[in-house]
């Protein structure tokens, strides 16, 4: 055990699962909670090899397992990654790929798109994606990107909906006195003191 990343003072462990395609556990490892899991994955992956006798995997991580060292100890003939990719790391030729309006596509369909183009209602549920290969250090990789325009407006009506609600929080609470939270936190204060005085007043025992 060792002390955590965060700021909790119990001591924890980390622990790496391998599970299939049904999320059968195929093996695991477990080691201090303050160390980088990345190094972990390629052994996990050698005693999957040595234990069931298979050498051919495609292995689905998060960005946080997904360094350049693991993305090429699976990049072979019979191992292959997919993993997620933070389009803020990625090198601003390619951010500007991603983030561009144009050159979007569906399944099924050769017709090119424009996400500010989009049909707010007959394109609610359809997935859009761009692709290309890209070489980093060496290493070729198929970079897919993804839109989604219901959950784009899901998250922005979330959003307002919740900007709404915090000012109508806070015009509620401060419209009476028109001052500082601290103000009124004090104003509550010296109220409650006084309400109680009364009280005592009136029944001392």
């Amino acid at each position: 055990m060792a002390s955590p990343k965060n700021t909790d003072q119990n001591p924890i462990v980390q622990m790496g699962l391998f599970m299939d395609a049904d999320g059968i556990p195929l093996a695991f490892s477990m080691f201090p909670g303050n160390q980088n899991e990345q190094p972990s994955l390629a052994p996990l992956e050698k005693k999957i090899i040595s234990d069931f006798g298979i050498d051919k995997l495609v292995v689905c991580t998060d960005s946080g397992l997904s360094s350049a060292s693991n993305r090429r100890f699976n990049d072979t003939k019979k191992r292959k990654f997919i993993t997620t990719q933070s389009i803020k790391k990625l090198k601003d030729f390619l951010k500007e790929f991603c983030l561009s309006d144009e050159g979007w596509r569906k399944t099924g369909s050769k017709k090119t798109y424009r996400i500010s183009e989009l049909d707010p209602v007959e394109d609610y549920h359809t997935t859009f994606y761009k692709d290309r290969w890209i070489n980093e250090d060496g290493l070729e990789q198929h970079l897919i990107i993804t839109f989604f325009s219901k959950n784009t407006r899901l998250t922005r009506e979330k959003y307002e909906e919740d900007r709404l609600k915090k000012r109508a929080v806070v015009l509620t609470t401060l419209q009476p006195l028109q001052k500082g939270p601290q103000t009124i936190i004090n104003a509550y204060y010296h109220k409650s003191i006084s309400q109680g005085m009364g009280r005592w007043q009136k029944n001392p025992s």
